[in-house]
């Protein structure tokens, strides 16, 4: 299953709205996610909206688990 650019844009502003994050820069798609600079609350974070046939789907579930320690932090 390929998602198309403007099909990741549209499920990015749904998560941009509900998270009350502004762009801050320009989306840029890697062969798993698009990924959008933003700014929620004047702190700079990085929205990755990951293709849901892709295998990094589960990527959160390890990442909640580090808590941030030694990886990314979610929020």
């Amino acid at each position: 299953l390929m998602i198309a650019q403007d099909q990741f844009h549209t499920t990015a502003g749904i998560y941009l709205q509900k998270w009350g994050c502004v762009p801050d820069g320009d989306a840029f798609l890697t062969h798993s996610s698009l990924l959008w600079p933003v700014i929620q609350n004047g702190k700079r974070l990085m929205l990755k909206i990951v293709r849901p046939d892709d295998d990094e789907r589960h990527a959160a579930e390890i990442l909640r688990h580090y808590n941030g320690e030694g990886a990314v932090a979610l929020i």
